[in-house]
């Protein structure tokens, strides 16, 4: 049985994006409509954490639901 009433998640994990580098930073002339758009039409984490503070271990920690150290991946 399928249940319609299911909502689809889109998880964005962006390379090299802090979360100040948005046009939401009234202090930087950064421009990102679409990223703004998706913001107010869906939900944002205002906080969170990550595991590893470099892009590939804290991606790989996501995908393997394991601490970064314990990821094949440095």
């Amino acid at each position: 049985m399928v249940n319609k009433n299911r909502q689809n998640i889109l998880f964005l994990f962006p390379d090299q994006l802090r979360f100040d580098w948005t046009s939401n930073n009234q202090d930087l002339p950064i421009r990102t409509p679409y990223l703004n758009q998706l913001q107010q039409e869906g939900m944002t984490f205002t906080k969170t954490i990550c595991a590893s503070p470099l892009c590939a271990p804290s991606r790989a920690s996501l995908a393997s639901g394991k601490e970064y150290d314990h990821c094949p991946v440095k």
